[in-house]
Protein backbone atom coordinates (compact mmCIF):
# COMPACT_ATOMS: atom_id res chain seq x y z
CA UNK A 1 0.00 0.00 0.00
CA UNK A 2 1.43 3.32 -1.14
CA UNK A 3 1.22 6.27 1.41
CA UNK A 4 -1.11 8.63 0.88
CA UNK A 5 -0.59 12.09 -1.47
CA UNK A 6 -1.47 14.91 0.56
CA UNK A 7 -0.74 18.75 -0.02
CA UNK A 8 2.20 20.24 1.01
CA UNK A 9 3.56 22.33 3.31
CA UNK A 10 6.60 24.81 2.44
CA UNK A 11 9.46 24.62 4.87
CA UNK A 12 9.28 28.63 5.95
CA UNK A 13 7.63 31.42 4.64
CA UNK A 14 11.12 32.58 3.15
CA UNK A 15 10.58 29.84 0.72
CA UNK A 16 7.78 31.11 -1.30
CA UNK A 17 9.01 34.38 -2.52
CA UNK A 18 11.18 35.59 -5.50
CA UNK A 19 11.00 38.86 -4.55
CA UNK A 20 8.50 41.32 -2.38
CA UNK A 21 8.13 44.70 -1.90
CA UNK A 22 11.01 46.84 -2.80
CA UNK A 23 12.95 44.35 -3.89
CA UNK A 24 10.50 43.45 -6.86
CA UNK A 25 10.94 47.01 -8.31
CA UNK A 26 14.82 45.46 -9.38
CA UNK A 27 12.88 43.08 -11.43
CA UNK A 28 10.58 45.15 -13.27
CA UNK A 29 12.18 43.59 -16.94
CA UNK A 30 11.12 39.91 -15.56
CA UNK A 31 7.98 39.23 -17.91
CA UNK A 32 4.40 38.55 -15.74
CA UNK A 33 4.78 35.20 -14.28
CA UNK A 34 1.92 32.99 -12.18
CA UNK A 35 1.89 33.80 -8.83
CA UNK A 36 2.45 37.83 -9.50
CA UNK A 37 0.67 39.63 -6.62
CA UNK A 38 -0.41 42.80 -8.20
CA UNK A 39 -2.43 45.37 -6.70
CA UNK A 40 -4.87 47.01 -8.84
CA UNK A 41 -5.47 50.32 -6.31
CA UNK A 42 -5.57 50.70 -2.49
CA UNK A 43 -8.33 48.29 -1.31
CA UNK A 44 -7.06 45.42 -3.84
CA UNK A 45 -4.76 43.02 -4.89
CA UNK A 46 -4.55 40.21 -7.13
CA UNK A 47 -2.60 37.15 -7.99
CA UNK A 48 -1.99 35.60 -11.16
CA UNK A 49 -3.21 31.83 -11.58
CA UNK A 50 -2.94 30.98 -15.44
CA UNK A 51 0.53 29.22 -16.40
CA UNK A 52 2.55 31.61 -18.28
CA UNK A 53 2.18 30.05 -21.72
CA UNK A 54 -1.64 30.64 -21.50
CA UNK A 55 -1.33 34.50 -20.15
CA UNK A 56 1.12 35.26 -23.15
CA UNK A 57 1.75 35.18 -26.77
CA UNK A 58 5.31 35.72 -27.28
CA UNK A 59 5.95 38.81 -25.50
CA UNK A 60 2.36 40.36 -25.39
CA UNK A 61 -0.02 39.49 -22.61
CA UNK A 62 -3.44 38.39 -23.59
CA UNK A 63 -6.24 40.34 -23.26
CA UNK A 64 -7.61 38.36 -20.58
CA UNK A 65 -6.42 37.26 -17.36
CA UNK A 66 -7.38 34.93 -15.03
CA UNK A 67 -6.82 36.33 -11.23
CA UNK A 68 -7.39 35.61 -7.50
CA UNK A 69 -8.04 37.89 -4.79
CA UNK A 70 -5.55 38.56 -2.70
CA UNK A 71 -7.35 38.78 0.88
CA UNK A 72 -6.18 39.60 4.63
CA UNK A 73 -6.81 36.93 7.51
CA UNK A 74 -5.92 33.74 5.80
CA UNK A 75 -3.23 32.89 8.94
CA UNK A 76 -1.05 29.94 7.63
CA UNK A 77 -1.27 26.75 9.59
CA UNK A 78 1.45 24.58 10.60
CA UNK A 79 0.29 21.51 8.07
CA UNK A 80 -0.96 23.00 4.77
CA UNK A 81 -2.60 19.59 4.47
CA UNK A 82 -5.67 20.01 6.90
CA UNK A 83 -8.31 21.86 5.80
CA UNK A 84 -8.24 25.76 4.32
CA UNK A 85 -8.82 24.32 1.04
CA UNK A 86 -9.88 27.81 -0.70
CA UNK A 87 -6.63 30.11 0.00
CA UNK A 88 -3.19 29.72 -0.81
CA UNK A 89 -1.13 31.34 2.13
CA UNK A 90 0.93 34.36 1.60
CA UNK A 91 2.78 34.58 5.12
CA UNK A 92 4.99 37.14 5.23
CA UNK A 93 3.57 38.82 2.51
CA UNK A 94 2.82 41.57 4.84
CA UNK A 95 1.34 42.47 8.05
CA UNK A 96 -2.50 41.09 7.37
CA UNK A 97 -2.08 37.32 6.96
CA UNK A 98 -2.22 37.50 2.93
CA UNK A 99 -3.70 34.17 1.26
CA UNK A 100 -5.18 33.85 -2.22
CA UNK A 101 -8.98 33.28 -1.66
CA UNK A 102 -9.90 30.87 -4.69
CA UNK A 103 -13.92 31.58 -4.46
CA UNK A 104 -13.25 35.18 -5.56
CA UNK A 105 -12.01 35.17 -8.90
CA UNK A 106 -11.78 37.63 -11.63
CA UNK A 107 -10.71 38.01 -15.40
CA UNK A 108 -9.15 41.02 -15.92
CA UNK A 109 -7.88 43.21 -19.10
CA UNK A 110 -3.92 42.85 -19.43
CA UNK A 111 -4.18 46.75 -19.52
CA UNK A 112 -5.47 46.43 -15.51
CA UNK A 113 -2.85 44.04 -14.55
CA UNK A 114 -0.17 45.80 -16.11
CA UNK A 115 -1.05 49.08 -14.85
CA UNK A 116 -1.11 47.34 -11.35
CA UNK A 117 1.86 47.55 -9.09
CA UNK A 118 3.79 44.47 -8.87
CA UNK A 119 3.89 43.65 -4.85
CA UNK A 120 5.69 40.12 -4.87
CA UNK A 121 6.74 37.62 -7.02
CA UNK A 122 6.64 33.97 -6.16
CA UNK A 123 9.71 31.62 -6.00
CA UNK A 124 9.05 28.46 -8.04
CA UNK A 125 8.45 26.56 -5.35
CA UNK A 126 5.32 29.29 -4.41
CA UNK A 127 3.99 28.82 -7.78
CA UNK A 128 4.58 25.13 -7.37
CA UNK A 129 2.31 25.29 -4.18
CA UNK A 130 -0.35 28.15 -5.59
CA UNK A 131 -0.80 25.33 -8.55
CA UNK A 132 -1.43 22.80 -6.20
CA UNK A 133 -3.31 24.41 -4.34
CA UNK A 134 -5.80 25.81 -7.15
CA UNK A 135 -6.15 22.70 -8.79
CA UNK A 136 -7.10 20.52 -5.45
CA UNK A 137 -9.81 23.17 -4.70
CA UNK A 138 -11.05 22.87 -7.99
CA UNK A 139 -10.58 19.00 -8.19
CA UNK A 140 -10.13 17.22 -4.84
CA UNK A 141 -7.63 15.80 -6.73
CA UNK A 142 -4.03 16.27 -5.03
CA UNK A 143 -0.80 16.80 -7.78
CA UNK A 144 2.44 16.47 -5.84
CA UNK A 145 4.30 19.99 -6.54
CA UNK A 146 7.32 18.01 -8.64
CA UNK A 147 4.96 17.67 -11.41
CA UNK A 148 3.88 21.32 -11.67
CA UNK A 149 7.54 22.11 -11.31
CA UNK A 150 8.40 20.00 -14.60
CA UNK A 151 5.64 22.44 -16.38
CA UNK A 152 6.96 25.46 -14.42
CA UNK A 153 10.85 24.98 -14.40
CA UNK A 154 11.60 25.87 -18.42
CA UNK A 155 9.34 29.40 -18.71
CA UNK A 156 10.70 30.33 -15.04
CA UNK A 157 14.15 30.23 -16.87
CA UNK A 158 12.75 32.00 -19.49
CA UNK A 159 11.58 35.03 -16.84
CA UNK A 160 14.75 35.20 -15.39
CA UNK A 161 16.68 35.15 -18.75
CA UNK A 162 14.55 38.07 -20.01
CA UNK A 163 15.19 39.62 -16.44
CA UNK A 164 18.85 39.81 -17.30
CA UNK A 165 18.92 40.29 -20.92
CA UNK A 166 16.89 42.90 -21.44
CA UNK A 167 19.18 44.84 -18.84
CA UNK A 168 21.71 43.98 -20.35
CA UNK A 169 20.53 45.02 -23.98
CA UNK A 170 18.51 48.70 -22.58
CA UNK A 171 21.98 49.25 -21.56
CA UNK A 172 23.46 48.46 -24.55
CA UNK A 173 21.14 51.07 -26.14
CA UNK A 174 18.09 49.02 -26.83
CA UNK A 175 14.53 49.87 -26.22
CA UNK A 176 12.36 47.55 -23.73
CA UNK A 177 10.54 46.73 -26.61
CA UNK A 178 13.44 45.75 -28.72
CA UNK A 179 14.90 44.09 -26.10
CA UNK A 180 12.21 41.71 -25.76
CA UNK A 181 11.55 41.30 -29.02
CA UNK A 182 14.99 39.88 -29.66
CA UNK A 183 15.53 37.90 -26.71
CA UNK A 184 12.19 36.15 -27.69
CA UNK A 185 12.98 36.00 -31.60
CA UNK A 186 16.76 34.08 -30.24
CA UNK A 187 14.98 31.74 -28.11
CA UNK A 188 12.35 30.35 -30.38
CA UNK A 189 15.45 29.42 -32.62
CA UNK A 190 16.38 26.16 -32.94
CA UNK A 191 18.58 25.05 -30.46
CA UNK A 192 20.57 22.88 -32.98
CA UNK A 193 20.43 20.89 -36.45
CA UNK A 194 17.34 18.51 -35.42
CA UNK A 195 16.95 19.95 -31.60
CA UNK A 196 13.74 21.52 -30.57
CA UNK A 197 13.93 25.88 -30.03
CA UNK A 198 15.86 26.75 -27.55
CA UNK A 199 12.62 27.85 -25.45
CA UNK A 200 11.62 23.97 -25.10
CA UNK A 201 15.46 23.14 -24.10
CA UNK A 202 14.87 25.50 -21.31
CA UNK A 203 12.59 22.98 -19.85
CA UNK A 204 15.50 20.18 -19.72
CA UNK A 205 18.43 21.12 -16.81
CA UNK A 206 21.18 19.27 -18.77
CA UNK A 207 20.69 22.25 -21.26
CA UNK A 208 19.94 25.31 -19.16
CA UNK A 209 23.65 26.34 -18.58
CA UNK A 210 24.31 25.87 -22.35
CA UNK A 211 21.45 28.39 -23.45
CA UNK A 212 22.03 31.02 -20.80
CA UNK A 213 26.23 30.65 -22.18
CA UNK A 214 25.08 30.72 -25.60
CA UNK A 215 22.57 33.69 -24.98
CA UNK A 216 25.20 36.00 -23.03
CA UNK A 217 27.60 35.33 -25.81
CA UNK A 218 25.57 36.24 -28.50
CA UNK A 219 24.27 39.51 -26.76
CA UNK A 220 28.06 40.29 -26.15
CA UNK A 221 28.80 39.79 -29.79
CA UNK A 222 26.01 41.99 -30.89
CA UNK A 223 24.39 38.81 -32.21
CA UNK A 224 21.72 39.60 -30.44
CA UNK A 225 19.00 41.41 -32.66
CA UNK A 226 16.16 41.32 -34.67
CA UNK A 227 17.99 41.13 -37.98
CA UNK A 228 20.86 38.49 -36.51
CA UNK A 229 18.46 36.69 -34.21
CA UNK A 230 18.29 33.01 -35.00
CA UNK A 231 22.52 32.05 -35.17
CA UNK A 232 24.44 30.31 -32.61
Amino acid sequence: MTDEIRLETPADAESLYYARQDEVAELRYRPHFTGDIIRLGPDRRVCILQHPCAIRRGTTLLNRILVGDVVAGASAPQDWSTGHFKKMFLPDLDDSNAGVDFTRMDVLDSSEVLAGAREAILSIEGVDLLLQRWIYHNSRVVIPTLSFHRQIAGPFEEADLFLEMTETLVAAGKSQEQAELAIDEWLSADYAPGHPPRRQMLGDPQSVSSIRKRLRQDAASGGLGTDQVGGA
